[in-house]
């Protein structure tokens, strides 16, 4: 784990464009349109706490960030457009499809005593 701390200095100031500013403005530079184009995103459901398993169910490559979802028990990992389907497939022994898919249970997050697997509650989905 890495400690790091964010500290305002008199000569800095916010980034531009913010946030608000992109959202309002219905023709954006083309210099934000990279950022702005759609990246594919792994919607989880079904988990039990804040989701800090998903960092490892994931895995650093093509991880993007992580957000909280909508709902109590969803987290959102954004992925790199090459990783995204990869990831899904790993997860689920399956290709992504129009419904969340139960993740397999290969990690220590999904075992009981002995080693076997127990039945996920958790599921993911591929936008």
């Amino acid at each position: 784990w890495w400690q790091v701390q964010v500290s305002s200095l008199s000569a800095s100031k916010q980034p531009r464009p913010l946030l608000s500013e992109i959202s309002a403005n219905p023709s954006p530079p083309s210099s934000v349109l990279q950022v702005l184009d759609s990246q594919p995103c792994l919607r989880f459901f079904g988990l039990k706490g804040p989701g800090d398993e998903v960092y490892d169910l994931v895995g650093h490559d093509g991880l993007l960030g992580l957000r909280p979802g909508n709902k109590t028990g969803e987290a959102i990992a954004f992925v790199s457009k090459t990783s995204g389907p990869g990831v899904f497939k790993r997860l689920t022994g399956h290709v992504p499809g129009p419904e969340p898919i139960a993740v397999r249970q290969a990690t220590g997050w999904g075992q009981v005593a002995g080693g076997a697997a127990r039945e996920s509650t958790l599921s993911v989905l591929l936008d």
